[in-house]
């Protein structure tokens, strides 16, 4: 997949979060910071790779909470 189509699952999920609808941001989010962390992975940008995998656990985190409470 082309990258930019992982940031335009991110932006989706800004628009969705200034729209006041987290669950659907955050789901946007676990799908695309994943998606951000692999490319930023294999094209050696460690740093961004890492910061990736902390936005997509709490996105997962936003999403279980959107679900289970």
């Amino acid at each position: 997949m082309n990258p930019k189509i992982y940031t335009s699952i991110s932006i989706l999920g800004a628009a969705c979060a200034a729209a006041g609808q987290v669950g659907a941001a955050n789901f946007a989010w676990s799908v695309s910071n994943p998606l951000l962390v692999a490319h930023n992975w294999r094209s050696g940008q460690k740093e961004q790779a890492a910061m990736f995998s902390i936005f997509a656990v709490l996105a997962v985190i936003g999403v279980l909470r959107e679900v289970l409470f």
